[in-house]
């Protein structure tokens, strides 16, 4: 039976992480929508494996400086991903470093907050 976790203890939680894999399938609905886990993972500094969403590639195409982008169904590029990491020291500290560099600068409340709540109130009028 899956449980839930309270969102701090989850925040908390994904921090013992060294390597962060989203392989959603990439059908019509997830190809259009923003993981919001992407930027949970870009927050802890990890190195990312995630599906190659066109939602990734149009709304954060930066993301792909920090995070390794693969067709989920191509079990042989999503290994070739893992290892590259476990294989170079240095890929994995430079992914790790570009991704929090990113959600400090810029995917953070602080910096997107307006242009949300503009979005979220565009989405209410209609």
């Amino acid at each position: 039976m899956m449980t839930f976790m309270p969102f701090e203890e989850f925040c908390n939680e994904i921090t013992r992480s060294d390597l962060f894999l989203d392989l959603r399938t990439n059908d019509s609905e997830n190809t259009q929508c923003l993981p919001i886990k992407l930027f949970y993972y870009l927050a802890c500094g990890r190195p990312s494996i995630f599906t190659n969403l066109k939602a990734i590639q149009i709304d954060a195409p930066d993301c792909a400086t920090c995070c390794q982008l693969v067709n989920p169904a191509n079990t042989e590029e999503v290994a070739q991903a893992i290892a590259a990491y476990v294989n170079n020291h240095e890929l994995y500290t430079e992914h790790g470093l570009l991704a929090r560099q990113l959600a400090e600068k810029k995917y953070n409340w602080g910096n997107i907050k307006v242009e949300f709540v503009k979005f979220i109130t565009q989405l209410a009028m209609q």
